[in-house]
């Protein structure tokens, strides 16, 4: 029993880095193909015969070595080994290479920013979308114009104050160029003694019938608003070829039922006083006499006249409510009878 137990304690564990020595000599029976088919010939197939190799003349494939322990049958989990340099330790980083390819993929990035900003759009440019006509317009705004105050010409209907049986015709004339149209009269070869009665008719800048009181404050200077309240609206004038061959203009007004005595004095006063009186004559070549305005008549009515240098005279007279001014003494007695009441 102790010899037992010393001699199991003299039995030491294998180690696991020693591999047994190949076999030193002897043979070993093997059979193979070549051995069965030799065999066959030899004696029939009777009993097959091994044949026989020599272990002592075979050579390892490869020396395995006795410093690295081998893997256990069907085990695939390599053995640490401290010797063995590391993975981790067999790569190493290349810097240079990595800051080659980082500058690479900028500039790439920056080439192809390049290009679809400035490049492609020549020759791929954006489509300009058409303008839709029927798109919604907003509504302007109402502009609103203010209406200027512009007085209201009154169209008042003439009436005519004189009888006209008889005339020839008409002439016409403007009152802002009175005195020009009447100097124009005088040069003309139409008026005859068989036409010597013609209406005379005046318009203002409206191009209407003028009215007495615009008559009166544009030709003769005097107050238009005495003028409005004493006379009614309508003018009527008239040209007037007399015997001695004297073209002489005239012009009626008709006085308001309701003036005042009072009123007619004034105006009477301030006719007389006027120095626009040649502004109605067909000549402005003449001069009034210094003596002034005298009382005359005509046909029995009293009358006022002023004398000129060329022997014309400015008469007027009231008949009736009428009021009769005109340039010359037989215009006076001519027309007198044809006024219309």
């Amino acid at each position: 029993m102790p010899d037992q137990f010393n001699n199991s304690n003299n039995i030491s564990a294998p180690n696991s880095n020693q591999v047994p020595p190949s076999p030193s000599g002897g043979s070993v029976d093997i059979r193979t193909q070549a051995s069965d088919i030799n065999s066959i010939k030899q004696n029939g197939g009777a009993s097959p015969a091994p044949a026989q190799f020599n272990l002592g003349g075979v050579t390892p494939p490869y020396n395995i070595p006795t410093t690295q322990a081998q893997n256990p049958p069907g085990g695939n989990e390599p053995v640490f080994n401290p010797n063995t340099p590391s993975a981790s330790g067999a790569k190493k980083i290349d810097i240079k290479k990595l800051s080659l390819i980082g500058i690479s993929l900028l500039i790439l990035i920056i080439l192809g920013w390049v290009g679809y900003a400035y490049i492609y759009p020549i020759f791929f440019p954006a489509v300009i979308p058409s303008v839709v006509l029927n798109d919604i317009i907003p509504p302007l705004e109402e502009v609103i114009v203010e209406e200027e105050n512009t007085p209201q010409i009154e169209n008042i209907p003439y009436v005519s104050l004189l009888d006209f049986t008889g005339s020839s015709g008409s002439y016409g004339a403007t009152l802002s160029n009175l005195s020009n149209d009447l100097i124009n009269f005088s040069n003309l070869d139409s008026f005859t003694q068989a036409t010597n009665f013609n209406e005379l008719i005046i318009n203002n800048a409206n191009n209407q019938r003028t009215s007495f009181a615009e008559f009166l404050n544009s030709a003769l200077g005097l107050d238009k608003i005495t003028a409005d309240d004493l006379f009614e609206t309508s003018l009527t004038s008239f040209i007037y070829l007399d015997q001695a061959n004297k073209l002489a203009v005239g012009y009626i007004g008709k006085i308001k039922e309701a003036s005042s005595p009072a009123l007619a004095r004034d105006f009477i006063k301030n006719l007389e006083s006027s120095n626009s009186l040649i502004n109605i004559f067909t000549s402005n070549s003449i001069e009034p006499n210094e003596a002034g305005f005298k009382d005359g008549q005509v046909n029995s009515l009293p009358a006022r006249y002023l004398l000129y240098s060329n022997g014309d005279a400015l008469d007027y007279f009231w008949s009736g409510n009428h009021i009769v001014i005109t340039t010359s003494y037989n215009s006076a007695i001519f027309i007198q009878p044809k006024l219309i009441n």
